[in-house]
């Protein structure tokens, strides 16, 4: 996985554990002391397996053309907006100027559309693979697919890698 798209989802992570940080100690409730190092440590494999499972629905996406329309981007907005209207003016704002903000909701909207396209083209077979399988089947469809240098650029090299064979399901 690009090395600088699991920083960012790491800093992304750490960015939401402080903010219920902040929450929690406002509502006096007492906090745990890890350092951002531990955290770091702790939600590694999290941070790995979100990142290729985006890179695996934007595959799917891409393979069969999904993806947010302005409505639907709008649709989302306004509701945000409508369910806290004292802060409408300031939600505006915020996405007009963070076009960011804008790429991550339409992101997340792409997301849920993948999600229900699985859902709807699923046929359901019982069947034992081991974990070195299952990577082996995961890394095929990276392949597939152009992968990416750690800048995030396409290139034609893949990287994955397998732990133990342990048997999932």
């Amino acid at each position: 996985l690009p090395k600088s798209v699991v920083e960012q989802e790491k800093r992304n992570i750490l960015k939401q554990i402080r903010s219920e940080r902040d929450k929690a100690q406002a509502n006096g409730e007492k906090l745990d002391t890890k350092t951002d190092k531990e955290l770091m440590e702790e939600y590694s494999d999290t941070v790995n397996k979100r990142v290729l499972l985006g890179y695996i629905f934007n595959k799917i996406a891409k393979q069969e053309g999904i993806e947010a329309t302005d409505d639907e981007l709008n649709s989302v907005l306004l509701n945000e907006i409508n369910a806290r209207p004292d802060l409408g003016n300031r939600i505006v704002e915020y996405y007009r100027n963070n076009p960011s903000a804008i790429n991550y909701k339409r992101a997340e909207i792409t997301e849920q559309k993948v999600v229900n396209f699985l859902i709807s083209e699923v046929k359901t077979k019982e069947e034992m693979k081991t974990e070195k399988e299952v990577n082996d089947l995961v890394k095929a469809l990276l392949e597939d697919d152009d992968s990416t240098t750690e800048d995030g650029n396409e290139t034609n090299e893949s990287e994955t890698s397998s732990t133990s064979n342990e048997e999932v399901k």
